[in-house]
């Protein structure tokens, strides 16, 4: 899946001289795996060529590619800087109710036949679009670092709202605090 980012190939064959194009002693590797269990392993040179592009070996073959030089960029990134970051990984069309608890209150959403309504406020006519730009923002939200452990959660965390959401049955649910710092968790 990665041929498209092969600019040229530098040289190929027997008898490479490695530490030519600091593949000898690579600033790294980078190994692609797909859900189906290939894997395809990139070792990427501290070097650049004149065009400030990189030098790699794919899979051990006999052949130095030149590729952009955001690779040696990729070397550096940790297995979390590859992790989803959004907060909802759920289709939002299969949102049938939507709660919100605040310090005011609780609000309640939910879509009877393709429409969304408030419950509990009938006569209120709830703006369709506003409804569904809202989910569309919820699906959008991404985290700028994951907190691995509760223990790690900042200290003076205050909850600002809780989120509930239904889809096909099943109940997600964030909690949404800021810290001292006034930094948003979730």
């Amino acid at each position: 899946t990665f041929p498209e980012r092969v600019i040229d190939v530098a040289k190929e064959g027997e008898g490479i001289d490695w530490g030519l194009y600091g593949l000898d002693k690579p600033l790294g590797t980078v190994t692609f795996k797909t859900s189906g269990g290939e894997q395809t392993t990139f070792e990427v040179s501290e070097k650049k060529n004149f065009e400030d592009a990189s030098f790699v070996r794919r899979d051990n073959e006999n052949r130095v590619l030149v590729v952009i030089s955001i690779w040696q960029a990729r070397v550096k990134k940790t297995a979390a800087d590859f992790r989803d970051r959004h907060v909802l990984r759920h289709r939002i069309a299969s949102v049938d109710t939507i709660k919100l608890k605040n310090s005011k209150g609780l609000q309640l959403i939910k879509r009877v036949e393709g429409s969304w309504t408030a419950p509990a406020q009938k006569e209120l006519k709830l703006d369709q679009n506003k409804v569904r730009e809202i989910l569309t923002l919820i699906a959008e939200a991404q985290a700028s670092e994951i907190i691995e452990s509760h223990n790690n959660k900042p200290q003076g965390l205050k909850t600002l709202y809780t989120l509930e959401l239904v889809m096909d049955g099943k109940t997600w649910t964030a909690e949404v605090g800021q810290g001292k710092d006034l930094v948003i968790f979730a």
